[in-house]
């Protein structure tokens, strides 16, 4: 069984933690960053330390 997992998830998931160092303003809510990073928690399984 194949699984479906993104060819550059350890790029993804250096990408979140890379955007939570940075400490990006908020504007209104939850920063663009932390949207992608709770969509790829959901949807992948990523976090910033990779799989979880």
């Amino acid at each position: 069984m194949k699984t479906l997992v993104p060819e550059n998830s350890e790029r993804i998931s250096e990408m979140i933690a890379e955007s939570r160092e940075a400490g990006h303003k908020r504007i209104t809510g939850l920063t663009r960053e932390e949207r992608r990073a709770n969509f790829l928690r959901d949807t992948w399984g990523l976090d910033e330390n990779g799989w979880h």
